[in-house]
């Protein structure tokens, strides 16, 4: 006998949290990003010298979150005290009690812990200490130390995994909540993903000429290339049931998810965007969307030549004709590259986007690439606007998809969706 639900579960975004360059909470980040307010100024905690750039987007706020995992230890590691910080803010703001409104054993907790690279202080710590480094600086090398951590400090019991698959982890590490919570394994899922600016990271993308030697310009034509960031992104991810009988918040609902791989080359997209626009054609199948549901695409963004133009070819592989009429922007050019935290951070900024029903801007767009040819959201945001649609339903209109056709029934605006991919 199978627990597994017979038909899928409906899955919603109570809360969420962030740090980022712009500050300690995500509606801080919200509130600057659709102003388009650049972050991005010269990095201040590490030596510049022999890199490409000199920019990034730094958090320079204090970030001291409530617990402490490595008590008795000096270890400490940024991209986890960024992970505890956007959580205890996306935990608080679900107003959920682990083990009295959802028991412990039904919270699970897939994160994308920091990139290869971001792991580097910890593992530097242990080389620098030796025999001494002790064990807490030797668990947060560890690519599930982070995930451990945060599920200790929210007495989280259910199923923890760790996604560590570069700058698609933290939205694969959404994918994987949403198909957990419809598994029937959990109830509820603590999902995001942190990273920090190492030495190594910025050592990497500059032997790949891939930094800009100023902010990054997502889409446009004199775009140079990418500006790394760092920062973290957590959400609450509930059950339809579980937030109706918790009376839970409810922000967006996800309904599905695409990905993919192109098979083309280690580090460069394919030029036409076919691995991308795969996940695109997957996320709206799995969601029970059409080309012409899709409004807003948060994009990737990064600000390289290909990327951007890629991106822009899937999409429009993709939607085809309905891609003239989507916005397409990119949070990046306001907060640098978040590497690992990148899907979970831009995730937090579409929830919003959708809650308040508008597009953000890209920062630092000049002009138009004929290659690249969306509406990028230049320099302002963009407020949507619905098409009411008739259907008929037994719940709240904001929390339910629409009927396959239309049924005599009053009008009402098109609820928030989210159908969410990332690539590259």
């Amino acid at each position: 006998m199978s627990d597994v639900p017979d038909q899928p579960v409906g899955v919603v975004v109570a809360s969420v949290g962030a740090i980022t360059p712009h500050g300690g909470s995500a509606e801080v980040l919200w509130e600057a990003v659709r102003a388009g307010r650049v972050a991005i100024s010269p990095v201040r905690a590490l030596p510049m010298d022999h890199y490409q750039t000199t920019l990034g987007g730094e958090i320079t706020e204090p970030c001291a979150p409530r617990y402490d995992y490595a008590a008795g230890s000096a270890a400490r590691d940024r991209a986890v005290d960024f992970a505890l910080a956007a959580a205890e803010e996306a935990m608080a703001a679900s107003k959920l009690r682990v083990g009295t409104d959802i028991p412990a054993e039904r919270w699970g907790w897939p994160t994308a812990p920091a990139t290869a690279a971001g792991a580097v202080p910890s593992w530097r710590c242990v080389r620098r200490r030796g025999r001494h480094a002790g064990l807490a600086a030797l668990h947060l090398r560890a690519a599930a130390g982070g995930a451990e951590a945060l599920s200790a400090a929210f007495g989280l019991k259910g199923p923890v995994f760790s996604a560590n698959t570069a700058c698609a982890a933290s939205a694969h590490a959404l994918a994987h909540a949403l198909e957990v919570i419809r598994a029937g394994a959990a109830d509820a899922m603590l999902v995001g993903g942190s990273d920090a600016f190492t030495e190594s990271a910025f050592a990497g993308f500059s032997s790949l000429w891939s930094l800009s030697p100023k902010p990054a310009a997502p889409y446009s034509k004199d775009r140079s290339g990418l500006t790394l960031g760092e920062g973290g992104g957590m959400l609450v991810l509930l059950s339809k049931e579980a937030a109706e009988r918790t009376g839970a918040p409810v922000v967006a609902e996800v309904l599905g998810y695409g990905l993919s791989a192109d098979g083309h080359h280690p580090t460069a997209p394919h030029p036409e965007g076919e691995g991308a626009a795969r996940a695109i054609r997957a996320a709206l199948a799995s969601s029970g969307l059409s080309p012409e549901d899709i409004r807003y695409v948060n994009g990737h963004g990064t600000g390289t030549e290909k990327n951007d133009s890629a991106e822009s070819n899937a999409v429009r592989a993709a939607l085809g004709g309905a891609a003239e009429k989507v916005a397409l922007s990119s949070t990046k050019s306001m907060i640098g590259h978040l590497l690992g935290a990148a899907g979970a951070v831009e995730g937090v900024v579409t929830v919003l986007a959708l809650r308040d029903q508008i597009a953000p801007p890209t920062a630092s767009f000049t002009q138009a690439d004929p290659q690249c040819g969306l509406d990028p959201v230049a320099a302002r945001a963009g407020r949507w606007s619905w098409t009411p649609r008739c259907r008929t339903t037994s719940v709240s209109p904001a929390r339910t998809r629409p009927s396959p056709s239309p049924a005599p029934a009053v009008p009402v605006p098109r609820p928030p969706r989210w159908a969410r991919t990332r690539w590259w």
